[in-house]
């Protein structure tokens, strides 16, 4: 968040101080006019005016990886933003057509033709495209002036218009944020190598024109008080402005840290509460009297009757009958599927020896490996523990969509380091990241390993969010 903050100022300051060097040059001609009246002058302090105004305008626009909406709005902005610059530049081609061209002593310049430039083409098309084929005819018309004419002095302002039409077509790279293509995604994101492209050619053009500008400005005393003072106030503007920023999104991080805190134990809580209805639906079917005669009488059919029964008007994924050896006998989901031993695991072992309980257990499943629920209950005939009954419920997708109902959170079970389930999907909107691994090696450590809690912000998919993590512990206290 931080990069993207520092950067995110710098495209704020970077701005206003473009505008504060086309206000410089708008100021110059503006005492050009004031001093002559000449009407042409009106047209080119009108056009560097616009464009002053433009980069202001410009400064507000904020990326939407960064915020959800600019200050004024997204359409509006760029629509303002488009007329501003558009404006802008026609009149600097207008003021430069009108201003006749010092002619030099000699009668002809074979190096560059008197139709270097010929009329100006009709700009049809909007948009970045639009504004970069702008800036060049400006920058063109700079560099006939400075070529064709006696005016060299102009020849840095073509380079200023070169770099800004530069900076125009970059902007272009937005259009292609959309694509499923990671690698053209990293280049055209926002703050990516082409957005620091463009930064950095709008810097190139700031530099130039501020030492043109201030070489003329800065010859007056009274300019030169107000360049200080206008200069001064900007930057302790421009300062200020990211020094307290800086502040408040630090607290409103601590703050959504904070309150993760709380909020990831939501999910916390729902498996608590999953793990109490699967040990209480255990519970009820292995008290059931009918349990232990069916398994003293060793009646299969009535059993498997039984539990299909019971399992149908119950939310679980899995039920299963062991005897008293840890053989299965039933199972609710599969009545036809019986057969084979469970007495080699843990739960079956503590679910025979008379303890009713509830755990987090790991499975294999198709795509992932999968969470479940655990719950079991001892069947018990007189006393004496003849079998055992084993509830389980999967913590799946549908699991996770229901928390992200109530609480608006996204949430992901990871089984071990493995995404099990998730609200998150990929940038196609339906494929969930089942599977993916956790690659950081501080989350695995802290959370794996050390058996505590993590909050931070991560990157996932392509996007920035602040996360809490927190370990899911077995009856053993194991993660």
């Amino acid at each position: 968040m931080w990069i993207q903050l520092g950067l995110e100022q710098l495209h704020f300051a970077l701005n206003v101080f473009a505008a504060l060097a086309m206000g410089a040059v708008f100021w110059l001609h503006f005492d050009a006019w004031s001093a002559g009246r000449i009407p042409r002058e009106i047209v080119k302090f009108s056009g560097f005016f616009l464009l002053a105004i433009f980069f202001l305008v410009q400064s507000t626009a904020l990326e939407v990886s960064f915020v959800s909406e600019p200050i004024f709005g997204g359409g509006f902005q760029s629509g303002l933003s488009f007329v501003l610059a558009l404006c802008g530049y026609a009149l600097l081609i207008i003021g430069q057509i009108i201003d006749p061209i010092e002619p030099r002593p000699a009668a002809k310049d074979p190096l560059v033709p008197a139709v270097f430039v010929g009329s100006v083409p009709l700009i049809s098309w909007a948009g970045p495209v639009g504004l970069f084929v702008l800036a060049l005819i400006v920058a063109a018309l700079y560099f006939r002036r400075a070529v064709v004419g006696l005016e060299k002095h102009m020849m840095p302002l073509c380079f200023v218009f070169v770099f800004l039409a530069l900076s125009h077509l970059l902007t272009t790279a937005a259009a292609f944020r959309q694509t499923t293509n990671i690698v053209i995604y990293d280049l055209v994101a926002p703050f990516g190598l082409v957005w620091l492209l463009q930064q950095g050619f709008l810097v190139v053009a700031v530099i130039i024109l501020t030492r043109w500008v201030f070489g003329y400005l800065l010859k007056r005393f009274e300019t030169q008080l107000m360049m200080i003072f206008t200069v001064s106030v900007v930057v302790i503007y421009v300062v200020t402005t990211i020094t307290f920023t800086a502040v408040l999104l630090r607290n409103i991080q601590d703050g959504i840290l904070q309150q993760l805190t709380s909020d990831v134990r939501v999910l916390s809580f729902a498996l608590e509460s999953k793990k109490a209805e699967v040990v209480s639906d255990a519970q009820v079917l292995a008290q059931n009297p009918a349990m232990g005669q069916l398994l003293e009488a060793n009646s299969k059919k009535e059993l498997r009757d039984l539990v299909e029964g019971y399992f149908l008007s119950k939310r679980q994924s899995f039920l299963v009958i062991i005897s008293a050896n840890g053989q299965i006998l039933a199972r609710g989901e599969d009545r036809e599927h019986f057969g084979g031993t469970l007495s080699s695991l843990p739960q079956v072992k503590r679910a025979l020896s008379g303890e009713s309980f509830s755990t987090v257990g790991v499975r294999n499943g198709v795509v992932a490996p999968e969470i479940s629920v655990l719950g079991a209950a001892p069947i018990k005939v007189s006393g004496q523990v003849v079998g055992a009954v084993v509830a389980g419920t999967s913590i799946d997708n549908a699991f996770v969509d229901g928390i992200k109902r109530g609480t608006g959170l996204e949430s992901t079970v990871y089984a071990n380091d493995q995404i099990s389930a998730t609200t998150l999907v990929a940038a196609d909107g339906v494929t969930r990241p089942l599977g993916a691994v956790e690659k950081r090696a501080d989350i695995r450590e802290t959370v794996l390993s050390k058996k505590t809690g993590l909050r931070d912000q991560v990157y996932f998919l392509g996007k920035s969010y602040f996360a809490a993590y927190e370990p899911i512990k077995d009856i053993d206290n194991s993660v």
